[in-house]
């Protein structure tokens, strides 16, 4: 079984994969916000597979600085309780671990300065130059603290697998205005630190 980051070849298969674990929405609308996810933030989606055939698959975005969520994670009936779910659980959150997530506001020219200041520490040892502009560097990056998935009440099943995975319960909502989704579905949010 072979994990690998998810391609947009991949999206007919895991957009059915999703579908029945997500019973209460299509193909169509799954396939619609896999893609739209795929093509924003491709280094989150991953999918298993064993020989040609996807058995897993896992997809997340990042909504803020500081935060992700977890859209979609699913794996083939028969493929389940094998550990296919935890080794994509797994890759993502390693993943997560190593993102930053720049400031909208940061520019290049900051980032090139750091550099620059790197270099004239070297060949002018400037070094009040070079603390200051690393302080400056490290408060507009940060990493992802938090992650969020919510699971609709149907397959809540997979609870002691986020369980597992570091998730705890934080809210019960209903569902509203969730493109595919019928308003008034019961969810359950989970999430974890990072």
């Amino acid at each position: 079984m072979k994990l690998q980051k998810m391609r947009l070849e991949d999206i007919n298969q895991v957009s059915k994969l999703y579908q029945e674990a997500n019973q209460f929405t299509t193909v169509k609308n799954i396939h619609n916000w896999t893609i739209e996810g795929l093509n924003k933030f491709p280094q989150l989606n991953f999918v298993i597979e064993d020989g040609q055939k996807i058995i897993g698959a896992i997809s997340a975005i990042l909504k803020n600085k500081k935060g992700a969520v977890i859209n979609d994670i699913a794996v083939l009936r028969e493929y389940q309780s094998k550990h296919v779910g935890s080794r994509l659980m797994e890759r993502l959150l390693k993943e997560l671990k190593r993102q930053e997530v720049k400031n909208p506001n940061h520019s290049r020219a900051v980032r090139h300065s750091l550099r620059t200041a790197i270099g004239d520490f070297y060949s002018q040892k400037w070094d009040i130059k070079l603390r200051s502009r690393a302080a400056e560097y490290k408060t507009h990056f940060s990493g992802i603290e938090k992650i969020t998935l919510w699971v609709h009440w149907k397959n809540s099943r997979a609870i002691p697998f986020y369980y597992r995975s570091g998730f705890k319960m934080k809210r019960v909502s209903q569902t509203q205005n969730i493109p595919g989704v019928p308003d008034g579905e019961d969810i359950i949010h989970l999430e974890r630190e990072l």
